[in-house]
This record gives C-alpha cells, structure tokens and sequence, in this order.
C-alpha cells in the first residue's frame, strides 16, 4: 500500500481549487479526472508526510465539501463510492 498516495471524489472542480488552495502540505502530484458532461472530478494525490485525518481537516475547511470527506480513501482502496 502506498500510505501517501490518495483519491477521492469532488462535486466539481471549484472544490478542489478551495481545497488545494487551504492545503498546507506538501504534495508531489495531483492528477484530475473529470468525465465528459458531468461536473463531478476525481483526484489523485500524492503527499510528503501525512495521512488521512490531516487531509480530512483540510477538507472540513470548505464550504459543501461533503463529497471529498465521504470519498476519501488510500488509491488502492478507493471505490469511488462515499461513506
């Protein structure tokens, strides 16, 4: 398992600028999928030192970031799906 690379879901990519803006970590990609006609994105993120609950309180941060939280996972873990 790679403990820094991640995904999740965002309902659009205005979510994802808010949160990328807010992070204070360190990251070394982040790759951004978004399906045609949909405005929903995917994300993948690499990170130097942190884990999920740091990324979490990031997310918490935003306005309606509800998607993010609920979708995040590790990428070899991640569903797609929300808890």
């Amino acid at each position: 398992m790679e403990k820094n690379k991640y995904k999740f879901r965002a309902e659009c990519l205005t979510d994802v600028g808010f949160f990328l803006s807010r992070l204070q970590l360190d990251f070394v990609t982040c790759k951004i999928t978004k399906e045609k006609n949909f405005p929903d994105v995917e994300i993948e993120i690499i990170l130097i030192d942190t884990d999920l609950q740091e990324i979490m309180e990031v997310m918490l941060k935003g306005i309606d970031a509800h998607v993010m939280v609920e979708s995040l996972n590790y990428a070899n873990e991640y569903t797609g799906g929300r808890i």
